[in-house]
């Protein structure tokens, strides 16, 4: 009982953060956002969902119907699991929930894969390749990452840590903030959703159901992942969450999409690169 309710409460979490982003957007180009459905808005994410919900479904009749409703339903569930992981990073081995994490974010790749191969639409499998490419990008990276994070951690108390290593801090939430915007698809790394290239990327052919459960993963993650960069290196304060995940809504607004070519020098050439020296430079400390 106290799973589903805690799953309920992450998808009204989820409702009321896509209308935070859109208030947020419409104030970025001076116009008004949602503002009809009660006061300011606030119930317009459930209408909005139920609407969408009780749209038909429209299958291609060549896609694989049971992998293709299977690859959104397991997107949904992996993302749920990733928050089940989080009440744990208080009280047992950290290093098993680094593992676990990572775990399902491979998982999750293979997902993406499925439903872009299944769906046997060109547009979503050139949506899924792509993704499939920027998740292995991402990992490596989000690896390097949590590792050097929960390293530092086993060496010091959160108390401690927490009020030192301010360099520390800073640099690791930055890289941590670009690699959850590769993660989680969003301007301007959505190169796989990219509408002038693709049409809509991996998600093309799906309607109703089958795409809020698509797109209920990518907000649960962003959500999520905002919150672990708290833990690990914001001094856990809910105040240093909403800011994150205010920007990562407000950075769609202010740059373009980037090219590929840039994206993948961006990780294997630049974070790739200070990771390693960041490494070198401060996992001593955990032996000090």
């Amino acid at each position: 009982m106290q799973m589903i309710i805690s799953i309920i409460l992450i998808m009204i979490s989820i409702g009321f953060f896509t209308l935070l982003e859109r208030k947020l957007l419409s104030l970025s180009q001076i116009r008004l956002g949602p503002n009809k459905t009660l006061i300011i808005g606030m119930i317009q994410p459930i209408l909005d969902g139920l609407k969408l919900i009780k749209k038909g479904i429209i299958f291609n009749k060549k896609i694989y119907i049971i992998m293709f409703n299977m690859g959104a339903f397991f997107l949904l569930m992996l993302a749920i699991f990733l928050w089940m992981s989080f009440p744990f990073l208080m009280w047992i081995n950290k290093s098993m929930v680094m593992f676990w994490i990572l775990l399902l974010l491979g998982l999750s790749t293979y997902m993406l894969f499925l439903i872009g191969w299944s769906s046997l639409s060109k547009f979503s499998f050139l949506g899924s390749m792509r993704a499939l490419a920027q998740t292995i990008s991402l990992e490596v990276l989000f690896s390097m990452l949590m590792f050097l994070g929960f390293s530092l951690m086993s060496k010091y108390n959160t108390t401690y840590y927490n009020q030192s290593n301010n360099l520390v801090q800073v640099t690791l939430t930055f890289y941590f903030f670009i690699t959850i915007l590769i993660e989680a698809h969003r301007a301007p790394m959505d190169l796989s959703e990219s509408e002038s290239e693709l049409v809509s990327g991996y998600n093309t052919e799906f309607s109703s159901v089958t795409f809020v459960m698509i797109f209920l993963s990518e907000y649960s993650n962003m959500i999520m992942f905002m919150g672990l960069a708290m833990f690990l290196w914001l001094k856990q304060l809910i105040l240093y969450w909403l800011v994150l995940l205010t920007c990562i809504l407000m950075v769609r607004s202010c740059y373009p999409r980037i090219r590929y070519d840039h994206l993948m020098n961006l990780c294997w050439k630049n974070m790739f690169f200070s990771l390693i020296m960041l490494m070198i430079l401060f996992y001593p400390m955990k032996f000090i």
